[in-house]
């Protein structure tokens, strides 16, 4: 396990160079480690599937 064992289901997170808070959604640990991602634009859900290191840990705060 590499990056994608500092993720776990149900942590929200964003990518690095910005965009919607996503939900982590699966975990797929294999030679091609990536994190299933939902999230809700104009009230449809969508998802991908990202590599770990594009990805960074968010609480869902509003910065202070």
């Amino acid at each position: 396990m590499g990056k994608t064992s500092e993720f776990q289901v149900g942590d929200t997170v964003r990518l690095k160079s910005g965009g919607p808070l996503m939900t982590v959604e699966a975990i797929q640990y294999d030679e091609d480690d990536a994190i299933l991602c939902v999230w809700f634009a104009e009230n449809e859900k969508k998802s991908d599937e990202f590599i770990p290191e594009t990805l960074v840990k968010d609480d869902g705060l509003p910065s202070s």
